[in-house]
C-alpha cells in the first residue's frame, strides 16, 4: 500500500482525527482515508485495488471495530462542516427569494431554538442536582460551585452578546 495521502483528490486536508486513534496500523489508517474519501459512483473493488489489497481484506478492515469507530469520527466532522456551508448556501437563496430555502431554513432554526431550550432545561434541572448534593456535604463547596457557574454564564452571555456584530455589551466581571 502507498504512503497516506496528506490531502484528498478534493483538497480536503489530512484526517486529524487519527491522532487520536493510537495503535492504528499503516494499513488501517490509508482504508480510513480510502473509504473517506470514496466517491459515491466508486465500487469497493476499485477501492481496494487502489489499496492494493484483496476486496475481502478490505471488507475485514471494514469491518474492524476500531476502523468503524474512526471512520464515524472522521465522517461526522466532514457532515458538520458540510452542514455549515449548506445552511449558508441556504440562506443565501433565501434572501434572493427563493421560498423553499426560507422554508428549510426556518425549519432548521426552530429546531435548533427547540434543542436550545431542552438543554437550558436539562442543564437548569442538573444544577439543582448538584446544589441539593453539595448543599448536604458542604454548603461552602456548594456556594462556590454557584459562584463559578455564575461567572461562567455571564462570560458565556459576553462571548455570545459580542459575536452580534455590536449588539450587546460586555458584562462586567462577576467578583
Amino acid at each position: 500500500m502507498s504512503e497516506p495521502a496528506e490531502k484528498s483528490d478534493s483538497g480536503q486536508e489530512p484526517l486529524l482525527k487519527i491522532a487520536q486513534f493510537p495503535g492504528l496500523t499503516k494499513g488501517e489508517i490509508e482504508v480510513v482515508e480510502a473509504i473517506v474519501h470514496k466517491s459515491p459512483k466508486e465500487s469497493w473493488e476499485q477501492v481496494a485495488k487502489k489499496l492494493k489489497i484483496s476486496r475481502r481484506t478490505l471488507y475485514t478492515y471494514r469491518q474492524d471495530a476500531r476502523v468503524q469507530e474512526l471512520l464515524l469520527s472522521v465522517t461526522l466532522d466532514i457532515l458538520k462542516t458540510d452542514v455549515i456551508d449548506v445552511i449558508k448556501a441556504l440562506a443565501e437563496e433565501a434572501k434572493k427569494g427563493n421560498v423553499g430555502a426560507a422554508k428549510v431554513i426556518l425549519e432548521y432554526a426552530g429546531r435548533a431554538w427547540d434543542l436550545e431550550q431542552r438543554y437550558k432545561q436539562q442543564l437548569s434541572q442538573l444544577k439543582e442536582v448538584i446544589f441539593r448534593s453539595l448543599e448536604q456535604v458542604s454548603p461552602e463547596l456548594m456556594l462556590r460551585v454557584a459562584n463559578e457557574l455564575e461567572r461562567i454564564e455571564l462570560d458565556s452571555r459576553t462571548v455570545k452578546g459580542n459575536q452580534g456584530e455590536g449588539r450587546g455589551k460586555a458584562l462586567p466581571e462577576a467578583g
